[in-house]
């Protein structure tokens, strides 16, 4: 699992297990992709400000910590996506500028494609740019600013449980077409499961860099944090079997042809516009 988290190696899983992560729409959580990128780089920043450093000087520890870690995983379009847009977006800030996040994504694509053509028929390659682009287009018009007397109705758990609700719909949305054209399978089960199962695995993934950290130095930190992940991933994975047994969150469907799939992204096109 630590394999799989931190360098993308899923040799060590069984078929079992990714067939049971997948029927729940979880197998992302195992997939090395943007969101170990943001957690990683979201750890650096906390370290980098925590220790003194401006944002300027945060960027800078972050940017070639981040190129390292695209050459551990280099053949991850999804890694390839996220360092080229985390790198954009901090390459701003240390210029003074604010990146635009559709043509940060954007570079992200042009420059894999530039290099491996073929992958714009891998299915990794179009559900990652699927969810990231509906994530940068659909998300703000769904959470849009609220006026005051509502930002102070409601509790900061409820906001944030808003905001991890629209995210897990709009991913859902956006790659919904290529689910059913390479996996043929719907799971509406894996929105209220994401909720749950994606802060688990966002600190397994934390977990499994203190183990690789701590090994050579302490068998007792090793430990600890070899305990802590364990549990995390049990949960994860009986999430999954939960969503698994219960017929209606997840079933088969058919292939969808060509022209379903375009109507559909067309009508979130024209409701997204519209809105």
């Amino acid at each position: 699992i630590c394999a799989a988290l931190l360098l993308g190696d899923r040799s060590g899983l069984s078929s079992g297990d990714e067939a049971r992560l997948a029927e729940a729409g979880l197998s992302h959580l195992l997939a090395v992709s943007g969101f170990n990128v943001a957690v990683l780089a979201a750890i650096l920043h906390f370290l980098a400000r925590g220790a003194g450093a401006s944002r300027r000087m945060a960027a800078t520890i972050i940017i070639p910590a981040l190129f390292l870690y695209l050459l551990l995983n280099r053949d991850e379009s999804s890694v390839v996506r996220a360092v080229v847009m985390a790198v954009t977006v901090l390459g701003g800030a240390l210029l003074w500028r604010k990146s635009n996040p559709v043509n940060a994504l954007g570079l992200a694509a042009v420059i894999i494609l530039a290099v491996f053509p073929a992958q714009i028929h891998d299915a990794g390659f179009q559900l990652t740019f699927a969810a990231t682009l509906s994530l940068i287009v659909i998300t703000p018009r769904l959470l849009a600013p609220e006026g005051r007397q509502t930002r102070q109705s409601r509790s900061r758990p409820a906001r944030w449980l808003r905001v991890a609700l629209v995210v897990s719909l709009v991913a859902a949305l956006g790659t919904l077409p290529l689910t059913l054209l390479h996996f043929n399978r719907v799971t509406p089960g894996a929105i209220p499961a994401n909720l749950v199962a994606g802060p688990l695995m966002a600190a397994a993934f934390v977990g499994a860099g203190v183990i690789a950290a701590t090994a050579p130095i302490s068998e007792r930190l090793t430990r600890a944090a070899v305990h802590a992940t364990i549990l995390l991933v049990e949960t994860t994975f009986l999430i999954a079997e939960i969503i698994c047994s219960v017929p209606w969150m997840t079933y088969r469907r058919i292939t969808p042809g060509p022209a379903p799939i375009f109507l559909y992204y067309g009508a979130l096109f024209w409701v997204v516009a519209g809105g």
